[in-house]
């Protein structure tokens, strides 16, 4: 997915998702190389998505 994509399915703007998408990767979550995201730390990625 875009991060335009991104913002449509969620409801949000491409900026809120590129400001999310950085404090998840600030914060060891997930990593972004070459348009693809990795998912680090699945568990806590879990417990933010419940919040």
């Amino acid at each position: 997915l875009t991060q335009d994509e991104l913002a449509a399915f969620t409801g949000a703007s491409r900026v809120s998702v590129n400001r999310v998408l950085g404090d998840l990767e600030r914060r060891g979550l997930i990593t972004i190389r070459r348009r693809r995201i990795a998912i680090l730390d699945a568990d806590s990625l879990a417990k933010e998505v419940r919040v």
